[in-house]
């Protein structure tokens, strides 16, 4: 039936939110009676069920472990038979009406809302997911008591739960749960899929990761691949923590434009496109040249959105970007910290904001420390912590939450087969095998880097996550305090890692950049634009300087003189394809 005639909720200003979660301009998601909140009675929502069930209200079930929530009076069950992660298709809902009910069955260790709008450009939000019992686990479009974890992108959004270990979210309540769902209009629709992920018996079982390698053409080798994935990312992070052992691991091309991504419309669209025909639920890991520093802030690997959708793929919220470093264990690190978000994890604690996970047993970091000495942190070795300095631990509840997702395909029972894809596309339907060009000169090593010299080359060879916003400002903080020398030094350093040598070139660019914005030195040592200019023409054409470096170098011949930047590409060649793209854009 219709809902009751109260103001919609609208989502405002979702275009700046995409996946910067602290730019949030949401407010505080505390549980309202007002335009769209509170708790919605059997009498002032529309129940949704899903296809393969009859019209009409589906049925709270529940109770003991035989059970589950299905149909009353002949209405078949859409959760029967009883799989691993089954899909519902709850069908079109209006931002007009509602809010809406979906019957959540029982022995769910977690289930998965993905909303779709009806177009690439439309923003879509969750602003409501409530239980059949207790507060909503999300209000006002992010998670309830937090005001940055925010439940809203264009084209599509997924929430899912448990993503918070409070009472209301875990375990998962059978019965009625209510949602609710807007746009950056006040009117239009979404179609809407549900995910449960459930056991026999309500335990996790274990279960496979299948991963879908989309490899940009010059970027790096498959076998360079193959090594973070099984030798670093599954025995690291997944397996011994989470459970899960590797299952299939397939190679396909990536499209040219994923040589250099230079916006979040660029990498939304990228997601989108790249994994028609693979098999879901998988991780489809799209390996890029290049991002953009200023749209990325020096990250090298973006997940899609927290949580994504590896249970539907050709969304924009279906993968993990990133781009290789020369350093396979680095490369896992990254990438654990990224699928994580994938499945639904939040920073232990944000970098930029006062803000913490909602997570009951994860340390936090107060905001004064983390600003200015991280390394100090108490949550310095999680897995979510925002500058990852290669943490591998899982706390119970991040773990509950990660077995509870729709990544994996699952194992209904102790000692059973893991589940069949909810996809597999036919053979002719996958997308083109990954093929290497021989034209181009691939990063195909794996170069440990040595123990930091100091603080600043420790924090210089961190993973940054671009849903961190200020951290960025942290490097330059600290370059500053170190000195145009120490940086022109550490830049210069064969020894050093070819990211922590990369980003001392930036920072060096930057602060030449600032000295001459001020007319002056900002610091007595600041560098001046003269000298970081031949610092990046001399590094540029070094033979021991990797691509990280030569990219740098040229990010700070084009910040500094574009002229400059334009004839050394126009006098450039070069084998290496992404190198070849960036100079592209500046002949």
């Amino acid at each position: 039936m219709m809902g009751s005639m109260h103001p919609r909720p609208r989502l405002a200003g979702l275009a700046p939110i995409l996946l910067a979660w602290a730019s949030s301009g949401c407010g505080s998601s505390v549980e309202s009676a007002g335009s769209g909140g509170g708790g919605a009675s059997a009498t002032s929502t529309t129940t949704t069920t899903g296809s393969g069930g009859a019209g009409g209200s589906a049925g709270a079930g529940g109770g003991g472990p035989t059970s589950s929530t299905g149909g009353t009076g002949g209405t078949p069950d859409p959760w029967e038979p009883l799989q691993a992660l089954k899909e519902v298709d709850l069908g079109v809902v209006d931002f007009q009406e509602g809010p809406y009910l979906v019957p959540i069955p029982d022995r769910t260790l977690g289930f998965t809302l993905l909303a779709e709008a009806t177009a690439l450009d439309k923003g879509i939000g969750v602003y409501r997911l409530k239980p059949p019992a207790g507060s909503s686990v999300i209000v006002n479009f992010a998670m309830a008591g937090h005001s940055t974890q925010v439940f809203g992108d264009m084209g599509w959004v997924s929430a899912a739960d448990p993503q918070t270990t409070t009472a209301d979210a875990w375990p998962v309540q059978a019965g009625l749960w209510t949602y609710d769902v807007a746009g950056d209009t006040t009117q239009g629709t979404a179609h809407v899929r549900v995910y449960a992920r459930r056991t026999l018996d309500g335990l996790f079982h274990g279960g496979v990761l299948d991963v879908n390698v989309f490899i940009a053409p010059g970027t790096v080798s498959q076998s360079y691949m193959q090594g973070v994935v099984e030798n670093h990312l599954f025995p690291d992070y997944f397996t011994p923590a989470i459970g899960l052992a590797p299952g299939a691991l397939q190679f396909f091309a990536a499209p040219s434009s994923a040589t250099s991504i230079g916006n979040y419309d660029e990498l939304r669209t990228l997601f989108a496109s790249v994994s028609a025909g693979a098999s879901a639920p998988a991780l489809n890991l799209v390996v890029v040249g290049d991002f953009s520093d200023a749209e990325f802030g020096g990250a090298i690997g973006v997940a899609a959105g927290i949580p994504g959708s590896p249970m539907r793929h050709g969304t924009t919220r279906s993968g993990v970007a990133y781009q290789p470093s020369g350093d396979q264990a680095y490369d896992a690190s990254v990438l654990g910290h990224e699928v994580s978000h994938l499945a639904g994890l939040f920073h232990t604690t944000e970098f930029q904001i006062v803000e913490t996970d909602p997570l009951f047993d994860t340390p936090s970091c107060d905001p004064a420390v983390i600003q200015s000495n991280p390394q100090a942190c108490p949550d310095l070795q999680n897995i979510m912590f925002p500058i990852a300095y290669g943490g591998q631990q899982f706390s119970a509840a991040q773990i509950t939450v990660f077995q509870g997702s729709a990544m994996y395909r699952g194992v209904l029972e102790a000692g059973g087969a893991p589940a069949a894809p909810l996809f597999a596309p036919e053979p002719g339907d996958l997308p083109p095998a990954f093929a290497p060009d021989p034209r181009f000169e691939l990063l195909a090593t794996d170069a440990p880097a040595r123990a930091p010299a100091d603080e600043l080359e420790r924090l210089f060879g961190a993973g940054l996550c671009a849903h961190a916003p200020g951290v960025l400002a942290l490097l330059d903080a600290e370059a500053a305090a170190a000195g145009g020398t120490r940086l022109r030094a550490l830049a210069s350093d064969d020894g050093a890692a070819d990211r922590v040598r990369a980003r001392a070139l930036e920072a060096y660019g930057r602060l030449a950049a600032a000295a001459r914005e001020q007319a002056g030195p900002r610091v007595p040592d600041a560098p001046s634009v003269r000298q970081a200019l031949g610092l990046a023409s001399e590094l540029f054409g070094a033979a021991r300087s990797g691509r990280l470096v030569r990219l740098a170098a040229l990010g700070v011949l084009d910040r500094l003189d574009r002229t400059r930047a334009t004839a050394l590409a126009r006098a450039t060649s070069t084998r290496d394809g992404v190198l070849e793209a960036r100079l592209a854009g500046l002949r």
